[in-house]
């Protein structure tokens, strides 16, 4: 499984190699970029749901 650290450290070199060597690598980045985005959105929005739960639990009790 890629890890959002794993994705991170990856767009850091690649960064570094398209600035010296040009944007022949430029998809890959931006491939990254997406992958990376995914990961979060589902972090977040798996959160939100918890959230969501967590007040719906709340108001059952009060």
């Amino acid at each position: 499984m890629i890890t959002l650290e794993r994705l991170e450290r990856s767009m850091g070199t690649l960064a570094a190699i398209i600035e010296k060597h040009g944007d022949a690598a430029w998809p890959i980045f931006e491939r990254l970029e997406r992958e990376r985005d995914a990961i979060l959105d589902k972090k977040k929005r798996l959160r939100e749901a918890i959230e969501r739960a967590e007040d719906v639990q709340g108001s059952v009790t009060t």
